[in-house]
Formats: structure tokens, C-alpha cells, sequence
């Protein structure tokens, strides 16, 4: 598949470490936990799995040069799949340097065959919230906003559920205190109450 000397192929591990040059390039605009954070390297570890699953794709654009311009990562939400469907969940990353050459659009084209061909039934594609580029480009192809995703790390969700947990135990420990001095307590009003009682039915001497 080609337009203007680009090729859009399914990436091998050659291609990994480029692949890993181009997701750093966007790493930093992402929302997260990773956001101002990037990786060089290890290429191999980071996405050799998605060269070898068989749930998901990744594509690599090359200029006529060999020049790899672009990447896409694509893989089947599960979650569509138990709820009667097929959505497929896809990353696309063009390399400043070769924007406006059409990159993107055969990037694109290349996972509407791919979705087409695994018959899903909608495609969904992750943009950093601030790239106005990469929205307008997006909507101009027909995507539509879908819901907003929020996104926490785990220790950041784990840090604020901890006081409310602590809280509620604290509370439910509270109560349990509260409970069993107040049963004694009612315990000696009820004696207290039937000594009174025996005592003024007696009659008075």
C-alpha cells in the first residue's frame, strides 16, 4: 500500500528501537502518570509482545528512503468483545519531521483494512487531550468523541482511598465501642429497675 512514496507494512523486530524513538516523541503530551516522561531504547522489550500477539497489530510507515515516518498500535478491546461487539483500540504516532506528507491518512487507511479484515465494528483512536492537529485531523475522517476517559496511577488511587477506608474502619470500630457499654449499661437499668419495682410492691410495715 503506497501514496507519495510512503509504505505502511507490518513492523518486525528491526523496527522496534524506531518504533520506540517515535512513541517518546508523544509520551510527554499524554495524560498519566507517565506524562513528561520519556524512554529511549529497549524497543524489544517494550513492544516485541505486540509483533508476536495475535490479538494485536503494529504498522510502521516508511518513507520512500526507509525512513520510518510513523507508527500504529492496534489491538481488540476485550471488553467490547464481552459486551456483543468489536472495537479496535488503536495508538498513531507520526514523526514531526515528516508531517503534512500524508503519513497519517495511509497510517489510518492501513487499520481500516485491518479492522475491516478482523470484522470489528468501530475503531478508537487515543489523542493527547492538546493536540488540536490531531483532532481536527481526526474528526475531518469521521471520528466523533466518544466518553472522557479519566486516568490515575495505582498508588496515586491507592493514597486517595486509604484515608476513606481508614475512616469507615475507625468509624465501624466507634460503633462496636459505643455498642457494648451501652448494653451493660442498659443490662444494670433493667436490674436497677426490677429491684425498685420488688421493692415497692412490698407492703410497707
Amino acid at each position: 500500500m503506497a501514496r507519495c512514496g510512503i509504505v505502511v507494512r507490518p513492523a518486525d523486530h528491526n523496527d522496534l528501537e524506531e518504533v520506540a524513538r517515535l512513541v517518546d516523541l508523544v509520551v510527554p503530551s499524554m495524560p498519566g502518570p507517565r506524562q513528561g516522561i520519556a524512554r529511549t531504547g529497549d524497543g524489544e522489550a517494550r513492544f516485541g509482545r505486540l509483533v508476536d500477539s495475535p490479538d494485536s497489530q503494529l504498522l510502521v510507515a516508511c518513507l520512500a528512503d526507509g525512513t520510518r515516518a510513523g507508527a500504529a498500535m492496534l489491538s481488540v478491546d476485550a471488553v467490547s468483545m464481552a459486551l456483543g461487539g468489536l472495537i479496535m483500540s488503536v495508538v498513531l504516532i507520526v514523526d514531526d519531521s515528516a508531517r503534512q506528507r500524508g503519513v497519517g491518512r495511509e497510517l489510518v487507511s492501513a487499520v481500516a483494512r485491518y479492522a475491516d479484515e478482523a470484522g470489528a465494528d468501530a475503531v478508537t483512536v487515543s489523542l493527547p487531550p492538546g493536540n488540536r492537529e490531531a483532532h481536527r485531523f481526526f474528526s475531518r475522517l469521521g471520528f466523533v468523541p466518544l466518553v472522557t476517559n479519566r486516568i490515575a496511577s495505582v498508588s496515586q488511587l491507592m493514597r486517595a482511598l486509604a484515608p476513606s477506608d481508614i475512616a469507615a474502619e475507625r468509624r465501624q470500630s466507634v460503633l462496636l465501642r459505643a455498642r457494648r457499654p451501652f448494653g451493660r449499661r442498659s443490662t444494670a437499668l433493667t436490674d436497677a429497675r426490677m429491684t425498685a419495682s420488688v421493692r415497692t410492691d412490698r407492703p410497707l410495715a
